[in-house]
C-alpha cells in the first residue's frame, strides 16, 4: 500500500509538472507585474492621499489604489500558487480567498470608474448644476464596498478546491482550484458580473464621448482669448492652462477606464467560453494562450500607476522624490500650494 501511495505521488507530481508548463508564461507575467503593482500603488496612495488637496477625483484614485494594492499583495501570490500547483492545490480556503479578492477588485474598480465618469460628465457638461461633494464621495465609497463584498462572497461559494480524476481508471486524483461549472449559482454569478461590466463600460463610453465633445466646444473660444491676451506669436503654444489641465484629467480617467476594459473583458469572455468545453482536451499551445488571457485581469491592479505617471509630470516628480513618510509629510517639507494645485489637476 505504501509503495502504491509513493507511486501515485510520483505520478501526480509528474502530471502537475506537465500541466504547470502551460502556465509558466502566466506565472512569469504575474511575477513581473507584482513589484510594479505594490510599489506603484503604494506611491499613488501616498501622493494622492497625503500630498494633494482632497477632491473627488483624488479620493477615487486613492480608493482604486487601495483596492489594487490589496490585490497585488494577496491575490497575486495566491494565483501564483495555483499556477505552480495546478493539480496539487493545497487548500480550499486559499482558493476562496484568492478568487474573492479578484472578484472584489473587479467589481469595485468598475463601480469606482463609473462614478468617476459621472463626476467628469457633471463637471464638464453640467457645470451649473449641483456637483458631487466629498460627503457624496464617502457615501458612494460605502455603497461600492457593500456591492463588491456581495459579489466576492458569492465567488467564495462557487470556487473551491475540488478533486479531478487524472487517469481513465480513477486511481490518480488531483486537486485544483476551480469553480463548479454546472451550478446554477455559478451561471448566475457570471451573468451578473457580465451585465455589470457591460453596463459600466457602455455608460462610460457614452459619458466620455459627451465630455470630449463638450470640452472641445467650450474651450475653443477660451483658447482664442488666451492667445490674444498673452500676445503670443505664431508657433507658440496657444492652449490655455485651463484647457491643458482639463485634457490631462480627461485623458487620465479615459486611459484608466480603457485599461480596465483590456484587463477584465477578455478574461471574463474566455472564462465563459471555455466553461462550455470542460470535457474537451485542448492542445498545450491553446491552454497556454488561454492561461495568458485569463491573466490579463492582473493588468488593472498593477498598471494604473503607470497611467498616472504617463499623464502627469508632477506626479512623476513626486513619485521620484518619494521617501518613507513619517505621517503624511514626515520629515520632509510639504509641497508648495501652487505645486499641490497643479498636481491636483490630474
Amino acid at each position: 500500500m505504501e509503495s502504491m501511495n509513493e507511486s501515485n505521488l510520483t505520478a501526480l507530481a509528474a502530471f502537475n509538472h506537465n500541466e504547470a508548463l502551460t502556465k509558466i508564461p502566466t506565472f512569469l507575467f504575474l511575477v513581473l507585474l507584482t513589484p510594479f503593482g505594490i510599489i506603484g500603488n503604494a506611491g499613488v496612495i501616498y501622493v494622492y492621499g497625503c500630498r494633494l488637496k482632497k477632491t473627488n477625483l483624488q479620493h477615487f484614485i486613492t480608493l482604486l489604489a487601495v483596492f489594487d494594492i490589496v490585490c497585488c499583495l494577496v491575490a497575486f501570490p495566491l494565483k501564483m500558487v495555483e499556477l505552480w500547483l495546478p493539480v496539487m492545490y493545497p487548500s480550499g480556503n486559499l482558493c476562496k480567498v484568492q478568487n474573492s479578492i479578484i472578484c472584489f477588485t473587479c467589481v469595485a474598480s468598475a463601480l469606482t470608474l463609473l462614478i468617476i465618469s459621472v463626476d467628469r460628465y457633471k463637471k464638464v457638461c453640467r457645470p451649473t448644476q449641483s456637483q458631487m461633494t466629498l460627503c457624496h464621495a464617502k457615501i458612494l465609497f460605502s455603497v461600492i464596498t457593500v456591492i463588491s463584498l456581495i459579489y466576492s462572497v458569492t465567488a467564495a461559494f462557487i470556487y473551491d478546491r475540488r478533486s479531478i480524476p487524472l487517469d481513465s481508471d480513477g486511481y490518480l486524483v488531483g486537486y485544483t482550484c476551480v469553480m463548479d461549472f454546472n451550478s446554477v449559482v455559478t451561471q448566475g454569478y457570471f451573468l451578473a458580473l457580465f451585465v455589470v461590466l457591460v453596463i459600466v463600460l457602455g455608460t462610460m463610453l457614452v459619458l466620455y464621448c459627451l465630455v470630449w465633445k463638450e470640452a472641445k466646444k467650450h474651450f475653443m473660444q477660451s483658447d482664442l482669448r488666451y492667445r490674444h491676451s498673452e500676445n503670443q506669436e505664431d508657433g507658440e503654444d496657444h492652449t490655455s492652462p485651463h484647457k491643458r489641465n482639463l485634457h490631462r484629467t480627461n485623458r487620465t480617467v479615459v486611459l484608466i477606464s480603457l485599461l480596465f476594459a483590456i484587463s477584465f473583458v477578455p478574461s471574463l469572455l474566455v472564462s465563459v467560453l471555455f466553461a462550455q468545453f470542460t470535457h474537451v482536451q485542448f492542445s498545450m499551445t491553446t491552454r497556454t494562450i488561454r492561461e495568458l488571457i485569463y491573466g490579463t485581469w492582473a493588468l488593472n491592479s498593477s498598471m494604473n500607476p503607470l497611467v498616472y505617471g504617463f499623464c502627469n509630470e508632477n506626479f512623476r516628480t513626486e513619485f521620484q522624490n518619494l521617501r518613507i513618510p513619517f505621517g503624511c509629510y514626515g520629515r520632509y517639507p510639504a509641497p508648495k500650494k501652487n505645486d499641490i494645485k497643479s498636481i491636483a489637476q490630474v
